[in-house]
């Protein structure tokens, strides 16, 4: 899973891989970059969603975070839902059929993401000399191998696309409407072009400030990207 902040950081990525037995070097070898489940199977369920919370996010105790993602069925479950509570992190959902125009992973990021994959996957077809089955088909790359295409890929995504993204999606910009102008379906050839004066039509006026409190809210984005989690060999 992609997880990343309005700010342009960028959390260690979530992977799953299609076996059980731990490698123990590849843990230690990823443990900057990636979080590895060694979960014998590809597709996230409610146990893996709250591994996923609970080693990605964590417990929030002086900040608040609001987490936007899609409307999977592990992310709406009411054991997600315990467990997001449990942690302080608050969510918002994104209707099906809704994230390529407001979730910023689905609009921006993943396209390029999985697109460097693939630019290592060629790049290691094209050296020869590759390992073959007894039957003379070729082998997948190793899962350490490709979790490497996956750390590489992840750190080559920029932390100004991300923050960007989050602004064409209208989630991190100013409320005064200086920077609805960024948000992307509003622009004239977007879906929406008559949003922004829509927008700002029913505008309404901002609550009056409240104390300030011991804690900020930091607003990040996840995306499930199930096809990706791992193809290795050792899968």
């Amino acid at each position: 899973m992609l997880t990343s902040a309005a700010n342009g950081f960028k959390y260690r990525l979530y992977v799953l891989v299609n076996r059980k037995r731990p490698i123990q070097d590849v843990n230690k070898r990823f443990a900057n970059q990636l979080v590895i489940s060694w979960a014998g199977r590809t597709w996230m369920d409610d146990s893996l969603t709250r591994e996923y919370l609970q080693k990605i996010i964590g417990a929030q105790v002086f900040t608040r975070k609001l987490l936007i993602w899609d409307s999977f069925r592990c992310h709406i479950s009411d054991s997600t839902k315990k467990e997001l509570k449990a942690l302080n992190i608050g969510t918002a959902v994104i209707p099906g059929g809704c994230t390529k125009f407001i979730q910023p992973v689905d609009m921006s990021w993943n396209k390029p993401f999985k697109g460097k994959i693939q630019e290592y996957h060629d790049e290691w077809l094209s050296i020869g000399d590759l390992p073959t089955t007894r039957g003379g088909n070729l082998r997948p790359p190793s899962v350490e191998v490709y979790l490497e295409w996956v750390a590489k890929s992840w750190q080559d995504i920029s932390p100004d696309v991300i923050q960007k993204s989050f602004k064409s999606c209208g989630i991190s910009n100013a409320t005064d409407g200086s920077e609805d102008d960024a948000i992307h379906c509003f622009k004239p050839d977007g879906p929406c072009p008559e949003g922004k004066a829509l927008q700002q039509s029913t505008q309404i006026e901002p609550f009056p400030e409240e104390p300030e409190e011991d804690y900020s809210t930091e607003v990040l984005d996840s995306s499930t990207n199930e096809d990706e989690e791992s193809s290795s060999g050792e899968d």
